[in-house]
């Protein structure tokens, strides 16, 4: 379904769900940091969901002006929560990969 409703409820469970699989993923890292080669497969993931992240930043900013638009400001305050919540979780990974 296109639709706003449709691209709005994607984008928010599409921003709690790699806030989720960060922070697991952030811990898999972690666990295996110290073996020789068993990190490397989290560090890779994580670049992935990295990239991943900024890419659902952006389209989530385009569905958050879309219903500031249409006056959802409820949505918009809710959509900006998550984004906020991911951009935290992009610095925690980054800091954790340059570390």
């Amino acid at each position: 379904e296109k639709s706003f409703r449709a691209d709005y409820v994607n984008s928010l469970c599409y921003l709690v769900a790699l806030h989720s699989r960060m922070q697991q993923e952030m811990e898999e890292y972690k666990n295996k940091r110290g073996s020789s080669y068993l990190w490397k497969p989290h560090a890779d993931s994580l670049t992935y969901m990295l990239t991943a992240a900024r890419r659902i930043l952006d389209d989530s900013g385009q569905v958050a002006v879309v219903a500031e638009q249409r006056g959802l400001a409820e949505k918009v305050k809710a959509m900006h929560n998550a984004q906020d919540k991911l951009r935290g979780q992009i610095n925690a990974v980054a800091q954790l990969l340059q570390s």
